[in-house]
């Protein structure tokens, strides 16, 4: 199904843009676990291709995380890492694993693995979550720059000789290999550039610049030292490879000063409907840090501790409670993200809500997604379920009701409930029950019950390869609360499970679609 509009079709692919960015680290992290694990010497002596439990064995996985083994290897194939196939003809075939030019560079004699580790190791990494915070630094000496880290340079100058030894005596294949373990490596550097510029507040520098500024104005507005104007333009020249900026020269020669403009990325990233707040809690520390032990993790004999739990030592959901900035950061993020895409919602599947006489939103915190529906809908009645200290927090002027309860134990009834983003947070158990509850509170089909589910269909009908890997890169992001992202394998799995009738995916969302479920 087409976009009834362009514009929203723009909008939805700036957005994918951004989510690119913002979650390319992930996969330098998949690329750090597999050689934490040493998945690439796991297939390798295994003769060149190896299942998942022939992996998992290897690598020391308990049995319970080789699901999760599978969502990691779904990014490092997505990103060219590692090649897959099915074991027989047909695509209900055990997948068994190999190596690519790339991955056949982490083994051997002149195995590039030390200093793709070194690269990689959180000595190195950890340092750029402070960028914006360096930039604005008036020291301008290399030595505060970064500690002297002594032994992650001494890894990385342990393998120096082998890279120059690479790099001059071998044919053009090995060097593109090379390259491409160098991309995967070094990704997160866009995620960090990214991060830096949400920081430092450079699209609004640009955007209140009337559109283009200079590397001396941007500075001014982020309060850089002019010593790191050097450093910025370095910086910027990153996020103009990556789409978010725009760069010309104000003269028509190469000579003439660049100035930087707002792409439709950096577009949203200011504005009344500006995703600023979402980005910068997905590129918070407290979210990016776990991702420097998820091969520890995926090594833990515990299936129900979270990545991040067993990072922090607390659940996601009492970040409130242990950090309420970063919490407020979140909620923020939430709300701009679902301003963001209700208001696409409610215009290109306006259908869905069409006849409806009420709806519940299940989850649906302070009602934004509830109070988007009744502004385009004034005949539906809306309400929203939440947990009783979220409903305490809720606002008292609006057309939406508000009912205090947990989706475990059950739901009001209504003519529809809808589900924006909240069945990724839970695994099948839980999400059939969740399920099983939404059905007992909606009429038959022939009544106009239904379910709506706002979430990821991994692998749709889209055939943009930037949408598939934001995908598979966003499922192994939600893994570390031990959430999922599904195919619609996985989804067809839970909704008959919880008693369904039947389903339609409406993929007209970028990364995120509507399921309706029929009972």
């Amino acid at each position: 199904m087409a976009l009834t509009t362009s514009t929203n079709q723009a909008l939805l692919d700036a957005q994918l843009d951004l989510w690119h960015t913002t979650f390319a680290y992930i996969k330098s992290m998949a690329l750090k676990s597999a050689l934490d694990l040493g998945i690439a010497d796991a297939i390798h002596n295994h003769g060149g291709t190896a299942t998942l439990p022939q992996i998992a064995s290897k690598a020391m996985l308990h049995p319970s995380k080789i699901a999760c083994l599978h969502r990691l290897m779904r990014v490092l194939i997505a990103t060219g890492i590692f090649s897959v196939k099915h074991l027989n003809d047909d695509d209900g075939g055990e997948l068994a694993y190999g190596l690519t030019p790339a991955s056949q560079l982490l083994v051997g004699s002149i195995s590039q693995s030390p200093f793709m580790s070194a690269m990689l190791h959180g000595v190195f990494v950890s340092p750029f979550l402070g960028l914006g915070t360096w930039l604005q630094h008036e020291r301008s000496d290399p030595s505060s720059e970064l500690d002297d880290h002594t032994a992650a340079h001494r890894a990385a100058t342990a393998v120096h000789n082998s890279t120059m030894a690479l790099t001059t005596s071998t044919n053009q294949a090995l060097l593109d290999a090379q390259l491409e373990l160098w991309h995967t490596t070094f990704a997160y550097i866009k995620s960090m550039a990214l991060k830096s510029a949400l920081d430092l507040g450079i699209a609004d520098a640009i955007h209140n610049h009337g559109g283009t500024a200079t590397l001396p104005q941007i500075a001014s507005k982020a309060m850089l030292h002019p010593s790191k104007i050097a450093c910025l333009h370095r910086l910027m020249r990153v996020l103009t490879a990556t789409g978010i900026f725009s760069v010309k020269h104000l003269n028509d020669d190469d000579g003439g000063e660049l100035a930087y403009g707002l792409t439709p990325a950096s577009q949203l990233l200011v504005g009344s409907m500006s995703q600023s707040p979402f980005m910068s809690a997905m590129l918070h520390g407290v979210f990016v840090s776990p991702f420097l032990g998820l091969g520890t993790w995926l090594q833990h004999e515990r299936s129900d501790l979270s990545l991040f739990e067993m990072t922090h030592g607390h659940k996601t959901w009492d970040v409130n409670k242990h950090n309420p900035a970063f919490g407020a950061l979140l909620n923020q993020g939430m709300v701009s993200d679902s301003s963001f895409v209700m208001d696409i919602v409610v215009k290109e599947c306006g259908h869905v809500f069409r006849g409806l006489s009420s709806l519940v939103d299940v989850a649906g915190g302070l009602g934004g997604a509830a109070m988007a529906i009744s502004a385009a809908f004034p005949s539906v009645r809306c309400s929203v379920l939440d947990l009783p200290q979220v409903i305490a927090n809720a606002p008292t002027s609006t057309p939406v009701k508000y009912i205090a309860g947990d989706m475990f134990d059950s739901i009001p009834p209504a003519n529809a409930v809808f589900l924006k983003w909240v069945l990724h947070d839970w695994g099948d158990a839980d999400c059939v029950k969740i399920l099983k509850n939404c059905k007992k509170a909606i009429p038959q089909r022939d009544a106009g019950g239904k379910v709506i589910i706002l979430d990821m269909v991994v692998g749709d009908e889209s055939s943009n390869s930037k949408h598939k890997e934001t995908q598979v890169l966003f499922d192994l992001f939600i893994m570390f609360i031990n959430g999922v992202e599904r195919d619609e394998q996985e989804w067809k799995k839970i909704i008959f499970e919880a008693g369904f009738s039947d389903y339609k995916i409406i993929p007209v969302l970028g990364v995120r679609s509507i399921i309706e479920l029929y009972p």
